[in-house]
């Protein structure tokens, strides 16, 4: 058959396109770019039946250094710290000065997740860019030559929010000041009042005797040692501070065993009250529906019923709490990618509090122009923090003091 016929061969890559013809064995395509091979034509003809004007046929990237190569020295930038909304001038540095080179700026915000492109430049051009939100970015530029030699670069710039005052948002302390004295305890919730926040939040669990007291787990095991249900307790069995005490959490040590016991939740009242601030309790563990209507006896013998947040994972809780009481404040926790339906939400009139990993999956919009409150917890950092506010939310969950202080 090779006697009688000439096969002719070309092929399109990725970045060059169509290259030229080959025949009878001589190599075509690309070799050392990593360039995709896209599609290859094929033709049978009788020997020297005819001939092709025909470009280069096979490519080969010579990876040897030579005097012609080139690579990116740095990413310059007009700044690596700066404030949302302000100008960063980008620009390139080359090993040497190279004609035709050019790419693109991508940007990556660590700490929201949002990345985007800053568009095509030549090597030698200046790229101006305005973050819009705070956080780590990380800027990436991929340059390429018109021989298809590329080269990466990486720099990373911190973009934050102006000076943070208490005004600008609505913070509760996650379980009182947790970074400062163990959760839930009386020391924690009185460093959270001392420190100005605007609310304090708590977790409410009810003995076997119907007393409500607070803690987030319902088993004493990883808080006191013990391996005990609250609920399998008696209050005057709890009350025996040197079994049933707080062992763990920041600062545990400063604190007696007496100071660090299983708080009842009119102690917890009676400290927001004194430092004037709203209280929010979370429902975790009650034994009956019934305890609803206990628990809100409590907050209505105090006159504070309009007064206080009250939050839930259970929705049945809150449609009872809205029965009682239409100008109560309301809340349903998100933690997990079940999304309560909004017009549900809309016919209690309850907010929800939505974990700061869920929040970035879930669309805001909705829930905005419905005028559903939204509060996120547990905000642990000052940039993370910053890229919230930025999306518009102004109520938070925190575990220390994240604005600034005067």
């Amino acid at each position: 058959m090779a006697e009688k016929y000439d096969i002719f061969y070309r092929v399109h890559s990725q970045k060059f396109g169509w290259l030229g013809w080959a025949k009878n064995g001589e190599n075509a395509g690309t070799e050392g770019y990593s360039y995709r091979l896209e599609s290859i034509q094929i033709l049978i003809l009788p020997k020297n039946a005819r001939s092709f004007t025909t470009g280069e046929s096979f490519k080969k990237k010579n990876n040897a250094i030579n005097e012609n190569d080139w690579k990116i020295s740095k990413i310059n930038s007009s700044t690596l710290k700066t404030k949302v909304n302000s100008q960063i001038v980008l620009s390139l540095e080359l090993s040497k000065k190279v004609d035709n080179v050019n790419g693109t700026y991508s940007w990556r915000n660590e700490t929201t997740g949002e990345e985007g492109t800053l568009g095509a430049f030549k090597s030698d051009e200046k790229v101006e860019w305005i973050p819009l939100s705070a956080g780590m970015y990380t800027i990436t530029v991929n340059a390429e030559d018109n021989d298809g030699k590329n080269d990466t670069a990486q720099i990373k710039i911190q973009v934050d929010n102006e000076k943070i005052t208490k005004e600008d948002a609505f913070f509760t302390a996650h379980r009182g000041l947790r970074s400062r004295a163990p959760e839930n305890s009386i020391p924690a919730f009185t460093l959270a009042g001392q420190t100005g926040f605007d609310s304090i939040e708590t977790d409410v669990n009810e003995t076997k005797d119907g007393v409500f007291v607070l803690s987030h787990d319902e088993n004493l095991k990883a808080v006191c040692g013990v391996d005990v249900n609250i609920s399998d307790l008696t209050y005057e069995e709890l009350c025996d501070f040197t079994k049933y005490h707080i062992i763990k959490g920041n600062g545990v040590n400063n604190y007696s065993a007496e100071e660090l016991k299983i708080p009842r939740v009119e102690e917890f009242l009676d400290i927001c009250q004194q430092y004037g601030c709203i209280p929010q309790l979370d429902t975790k563990n009650l034994n009956s529906f019934e305890s609803v209507q206990e628990l809100y006896n409590i907050l209505e013998e105090r006159n504070i019923e309009n007064d206080v947040i009250v939050t839930s994972f259970n929705n049945l809780y809150l449609q009872l709490l809205r029965e009682m009481n239409s100008e109560i404040i309301l809340t349903y926790g998100i933690e997990t990618t079940d999304v309560p339906d909004i017009e549900w939400l809309r016919k209690y009139d309850v907010g929800v509090s939505v974990s700061s990993g869920k929040i970035a999956s879930m669309n805001l919009n909705e829930y905005k122009t419905d005028q559903i409150d939204i509060n996120v917890y547990s905000v642990t950092n000052r940039a993370r923090l910053e890229s919230l506010i930025a999306d518009g939310i102004t109520s938070f969950t925190v575990d220390d003091i994240l604005w600034d202080e005067e």
